[in-house]
């Protein structure tokens, strides 16, 4: 398994905030744990304290844009599984990126099937709520 954070991660990773007035922020790297849905896209990380904390789109129980700790990540471990890094990962747009894994992702791993209509959990700031909301 490879290690979450590289130097190279570490080094090509924009300060915390420094992608707070795009639009579509650059995903630098992506976590997943293999026993779940849940993902972690990363757009911003630095070292804070004893810890390194990222920003970025989290895929899990609801999709949201929050904060995580590189501890709180390496600390998941479930009978020996623990959270990956997909190591082939190239910097993309989150919008290209959220498309492929969002919020289907959390709908298939939680009903154990594409439903295959619009009508999924979204966060209330995402910004496909609104146009959600009119079809309810």
């Amino acid at each position: 398994m490879a290690k979450l954070l590289t130097e190279e991660l570490r080094k090509a990773l924009p300060k915390l905030r420094e992608q707070a007035g795009s639009d579509d922020p650059i995903v630098y790297a992506i976590f997943f744990f293999p026993l779940s849905y849940w993902r972690w896209l990363v757009t911003e990380g630095e070292r804070r304290g004893d810890d390194f904390i990222f920003f970025g789109y989290v895929v899990g129980l609801e999709a949201e844009l929050g904060y995580f700790a590189l501890s709180e990540l390496e600390g998941v471990n479930i009978d020996g599984l623990k959270v990956e890094r997909v190591e082939d990962f190239e910097p993309a747009p989150l919008k290209t990126i959220r498309g492929h894994i969002a919020p289907d992702a959390c709908d298939e791993a939680r009903t154990g099937f594409d439903r295959g209509d619009e009508r999924h959990h979204y966060n209330e700031n995402d910004d496909q709520s609104d146009r959600l909301k009119e079809r309810e």
